[in-house]
């Protein structure tokens, strides 16, 4: 496919589920799915689905990748090596997807993951490999205020995950709803 720009927005069928079936996007350069279902699907039925994907081995080969910003659904395992934005909010993922994600995609710059849906549970990230982000600017974790002393554990433990650049830290933001 020759698609280097993808902008898509739920109607009536998961864009993520759609996209992760893809083996290689050779042109795409740029990512935004906005998935987030209708409130009569079952948000338990979908977490479920995709992180069956997300555990899958099978990956989505962008290697011009540069942006993706994921809103809803679950984390699509792609393997972009020249990514340098990620902007990750309402989705259901772990610790470990995102390791993973960020191992793939050493150039990322700015990371933002709204980290109240992302969870600790297994495999344990105990025994996921160090990420360096050698190139990484700005990494914002946003919480809400009322989760950030639940998430306090998870966040050091993902803190010691990922070597940044001096002077760059994983900021947590409280986020607040308007």
């Amino acid at each position: 496919a020759n698609i280097e720009t993808l902008s898509v927005r739920r109607f009536s069928q998961s864009w993520t589920k759609i996209v992760a079936k893809a083996r290689e996007l050779p042109q795409l350069r740029e990512l935004n799915i906005d998935d987030v279902p209708e409130a009569n699907l079952s948000l338990i039925q979908n977490t479920h689905q995709f992180h069956q994907i997300c555990l899958s081995t099978e990956r989505v080969y962008a290697p011009k990748l540069e942006t993706m910003r994921l809103r809803g659904g679950g984390l699509i395992p792609v393997v972009a090596p020249k990514l340098k934005t990620l902007v990750i909010t309402e989705q259901s993922t772990t610790t470990w997807m995102l390791l993973d994600l960020f191992a793939t995609s050493p150039l990322l710059e700015e990371i933002t993951i709204d980290f109240s849906f992302v969870g600790n549970r297994l495999p344990s990230i105990f025994s996921h490999d160090i990420v360096d982000l050698p190139c990484l600017r700005s990494f914002k974790l946003l919480v809400h205020p009322w989760l950030r002393s639940f998430f306090r554990r998870e966040i050091q433990d993902l803190r010691r995950k990922i070597i940044v650049p001096a002077g760059v830290e994983i900021e947590v933001v409280e986020q607040v709803e308007e």
